[in-house]
C-alpha cells in the first residue's frame, strides 16, 4: 500500500504526515511514533491562580475586597 493510499484509506488529509510517520517507524520502530516531550520555553504563568486564605476578620475581608477591586 502506498503512502497516498494509506492516507486516503484512513482519511488522513496529509500524505506528508503519513510519510513522516513511516520514516519515524523505519528508523526507531514503534517507539519512534510515541510523541516526545515538547521543546521550547515553558509558560511563565502558573496553571492555577494562587488562592488567598479566607479573611479572618471584617478588616481583612475589606482589605481583600479592595485588592480585588484594584486588580
Amino acid at each position: 500500500m502506498s503512502i497516498r493510499e494509506a492516507a486516503g484509506f484512513y482519511n488522513i488529509p496529509s500524505n506528508a504526515l503519513v510519510g513522516t510517520w513511516l520514516k519515524r517507524f523505519e528508523k526507531s520502530g514503534i517507539k519512534g511514533l510515541i510523541p516526545s516531550k515538547p521543546s521550547g520555553r515553558p509558560p511563565m504563568k502558573p496553571k492555577y491562580a494562587k488562592m488567598l486564605p479566607p479573611p479572618k476578620t471584617e478588616e481583612d475581608r475589606l482589605r481583600l475586597r479592595i485588592l480585588q477591586l484594584e486588580a
